[in-house]
């Protein structure tokens, strides 16, 4: 969906939860797309998580106070800020000709997430 308002995702709601097999999962990119979905299901008359199961692949402050908290992927924003300043020193610093430093060894970083699960996601067992 190329934005995330109510009527954008109300229209991704009808089109995923129609058909043989409607979804009762969504996994949504941003924590506005996951609060406009959840109005959208709200509107709908889907309840979440009874009906559909909500999470958001970035967590903010704002989905812990939603009707119900929406579950959402914590990205350690402040180890990700200081991995890309000490990636950036380091690449720098290799721009120098005196530069004594050994060959980078990787291009990939792994910072860890966490999933916090909430209310959202909490189906009924025999689903």
């Amino acid at each position: 969906v190329a934005e995330s308002s109510p009527a954008e995702m109300g229209k991704a709601l009808a089109s995923l939860r129609t058909g043989p097999s409607p979804a009762d999962a969504i996994y949504t990119s941003s924590d506005e797309c996951a609060i406009a979905l959840l109005d959208a299901a709200r509107e709908a008359g889907v309840s979440v998580p009874d009906e559909l199961a909500l999470a958001s692949a970035v967590d903010s402050s704002i989905l812990r106070v939603t009707n119900p908290p929406v579950t959402g992927v914590f990205l350690h924003p402040r180890d990700i800020g200081a991995r890309a300043v000490e990636s950036l020193t380091d690449l720098i610093a290799r721009k120098d000709p005196d530069c004594q430093l050994p060959p980078l060894d990787s291009t990939r970083t792994l910072i860890p997430t966490r999933v916090l699960v909430r209310a959202s996601t909490a189906m009924e067992a025999n689903r």
